[in-house]
C-alpha cells in the first residue's frame, strides 16, 4: 500500500486503509507491552508521546482503546498486589502463632513435662491460650467482615452510659501497657462537663470499635507516652477522639487506611502485627451505628513524632 516508486497521490479508499491499519498496528505494539505496563506506572501521557507524529496520533479508536485498557491494566495490578500483600499477611500472622504453640507444646510433652517446675508449666500453658486467641481473633475478624459486606450483621440499639465504658476500656488497657516493659504506655480520659453520658447505640459493637481503636493507638504508639481517649458534644452528636504519639500517617495513608487488607508503610516498617482488618471493621462497625470515623495527624516540634487521632462521631 505504501511502496510506490514515484510520487503518488492516495485515493480516499487508501487513506482509510492506512489509517485503520495504523490503529491496528498500534493496538498489537500496546498489546505486546501488556506485561510490562502491569508492573511499572505506564501513564497515559507517555504513551501518547510515543505516537506523536505518526498517523494514529489523533485516532479516537486508539485513544479509547488505550483508556480502557489501561484502566483494565491498572485494576488487575492493583488487585495482583494487594493478594500477594493478603496472603502474605495472613501466612506471617498465621506462622508466628503456630510456632510458638508448636514449642509450647513440644515442651509440655509428655517426657519433657516431667523435668519441668509448675512455674515454667503454667508458662507454656499460657503461650497456648494466647497464641490460639490470636489465631481465633484472626478468624473472627475476617468472618466478621465477611458478614459486614453481605449485610448479615444488624444493630440493636440500647441505652449506654459512656463514662463506665470510657473507664472499663480505660482500666484494662491500662493494664496491658504497663505490663509490656518495651512500651509502658499510659492512659487518659477526658470528657467535656456538657458531653452527654448517655447514648442510644449498640453496646457489643461500640465496645468493639473502641477496642480496636485502642489497640492500634497502641500498636503505634511511642514509648512511654499517653493514649488519650476524649468525649465531646457536636449539636445532636457525640464525638470519640482516640489519640496517640507516633510516627505520621500520610496523606495517602489516609485515602486507603479504612480499606481490608491495607496496610501503612510505617506498619510494614517497623513489623508491627496484623494484616489490616481492625480499622476496615472499625469502619464498617461505625457506618452500621449510623456514623462516621476519620483520622488526622498533626506534626509536633519533633519530626519524628506526629499526634494521630481517630475520631468516631455516633448521634447521641
Amino acid at each position: 500500500m505504501v511502496g510506490y516508486l514515484q510520487p503518488h497521490q492516495s485515493t480516499k479508499q487508501e487513506c482509510e486503509w492506512l489509517q485503520a491499519a495504523s490503529e491496528v498496528s498500534a493496538i498489537a505494539f500496546y498489546m505486546a507491552q501488556l506485561e510490562t505496563v502491569t508492573k511499572v506506572n505506564f501513564d497515559r501521557e507517555s504513551a501518547f508521546n510515543l505516537t506523536k507524529g505518526s498517523p494514529f496520533e489523533s485516532s479516537q479508536l486508539f485513544k479509547k482503546w488505550y483508556d480502557m485498557t489501561h484502566q483494565q491494566l491498572e485494576q488487575q495490578r492493583q488487585l495482583n498486589q494487594i493478594k500477594d500483600e493478603i496472603i502474605t499477611a495472613i501466612s506471617d500472622r498465621a506462622r508466628n502463632p503456630l510456632s510458638s504453640m508448636k514449642m509450647a507444646m513440644e515442651m509440655l510433652s509428655t517426657e519433657r513435662s516431667r523435668s519441668l517446675p509448675p512455674e515454667s508449666q503454667a508458662k507454656y500453658w499460657d503461650i497456648l491460650k494466647q497464641e490460639w486467641q490470636r489465631l481465633n481473633d484472626l478468624i473472627d475478624n475476617i468472618v466478621t467482615l465477611k458478614r459486614l459486606e453481605t449485610h448479615e450483621v444488624s444493630s440493636n440499639p440500647e441505652p449506654i452510659a459512656l463514662q463506665p465504658l470510657v473507664d472499663e476500656l480505660a482500666k484494662s488497657f491500662q493494664q496491658q501497657w504497663q505490663s509490656d516493659k518495651r512500651k509502658q504506655l499510659a492512659i487518659a480520659i477526658q470528657v467535656e462537663a456538657n458531653s452527654p453520658l448517655m447514648i442510644r447505640s449498640d453496646l457489643q459493637h461500640l465496645r468493639s470499635i473502641l477496642n480496636e481503636l485502642l489497640t492500634n493507638a497502641g500498636n503505634y504508639s511511642k514509648p512511654g507516652t499517653t493514649v488519650t481517649i476524649s468525649v465531646t458534644q457536636q449539636k445532636e452528636q457525640v464525638a470519640i477522639a482516640v489519640t496517640n504519639l507516633g510516627l505520621a500517617i500520610s496523606k495517602q495513608e489516609q485515602t486507603y487506611i479504612f480499606e481490608s487488607f491495607r496496610r501503612g508503610e510505617s506498619a510494614i516498617e517497623q513489623s508491627i502485627p496484623g494484616v489490616g482488618l481492625g480499622l476496615s471493621l472499625v469502619k464498617k462497625l461505625v457506618e452500621l451505628l449510623n456514623g462516621r470515623i476519620g483520622v488526622v495527624s498533626t506534626s509536633t516540634e519533633d519530626p519524628k513524632t506526629y499526634i494521630n487521632s481517630f475520631t468516631l462521631t455516633l448521634p447521641i
